[in-house]
């Protein structure tokens, strides 16, 4: 039987010698001694039981379940804790997707200011929208919508909503401030009615204004032409939300994104 030292050990398997040391106080290894000097000496099979615990450990196993599984027998300890594991990691793949996905439109969105492209189409995902419930022309204060702002999921915006029938009513010239937040799920700790918005279609632009002044049926003039010009049909409301806190030509005017369901 070839025997190692914990320096070798440590190169063979990637491992610090303080660490190895550690495995063995916790009981997941047990080297022999040397009986010349007293020198650790370690085995094939502690080879593999060592790079086993740094799989384990690197798949979010903790070492207390690895000493369960390895030295107490208690399989069901990390089985458990890896299917815990493995509903968290899909958890996170579905949040990257989503911020990928808002990253990617955002970044479209810029480019096409910057270009001078006005539109495009695209598929929304289900979003969920927290309405303020404040429905009218008076002059929006920011604190309205939510006082605070909830990083234990930060894919959201504020939004502005325009309903479908005011959208259709030639006689709306300025929107009531039906305001509120947008997020990709639902927000924790937000103790407040909300809206589910399916799967859609979308018409996504951008719209140039004036900072402070409210969003007029003059805005969105150039979208619905461009809308009815391309034969398509309005099937939702409209929701608009900051691109830029000013333009480019034009420090005095603010830039929305303005998304519109169609079919």
């Amino acid at each position: 039987m070839h025997l190692y030292t914990i320096k070798q050990m440590s190169k063979a398997v990637g491992i610090s010698t303080d660490m190895i040391r550690f495995y063995e106080k916790i009981g997941l290894i047990k080297p022999i001694r040397d009986q010349n000097n007293n020198y650790r000496l370690y085995t094939y099979e502690d080879s593999k039981t060592i790079i086993m615990i740094k799989i384990y450990t690197n798949l979010g196993i903790s070492l207390k379940s690895c000493q369960a599984m390895f030295c107490e027998q208690k399989m069901n300890q990390g089985v458990e804790q890896l299917k815990t594991h493995v509903d968290k990691l899909k958890k996170e793949r579905n949040f990257i997707d989503k911020r990928i996905e808002v990253s990617s439109q955002m970044l479209q969105s810029l480019n096409e200011y910057q270009n001078g492209i006005k539109y495009h189409i695209y598929q929304r995902q289900p979003m969920i929208v927290y309405p303020s419930f404040v429905n009218d022309y008076d002059e929006v204060d920011i604190d309205n919508p939510i006082n605070e702002m909830y990083d234990d999921y930060p894919i959201y915006s504020y939004y502005f909503r325009i309903k479908k029938d005011l959208i259709l009513d030639q006689d709306i010239n300025i929107y009531p401030n039906d305001i509120g937040i947008m997020a990709y799920g639902k927000l924790k700790g937000v103790d407040r009615p909300f809206e589910v918005i399916c799967k859609r279609r979308v018409f996504r632009t951008w719209i140039e204004k004036k900072k402070e002044v409210p969003l007029l049926r003059e805005h969105l003039d150039e979208v619905l032409t461009i809308i009815k010009d391309n034969d398509y049909q309005i099937k939702g409301d409209a929701y608009c939300y900051q691109l830029r806190p000013s333009a480019k030509d034009n420090p005095e005017n603010d830039v929305l994104i303005c998304e519109i369901s169609i079919e």
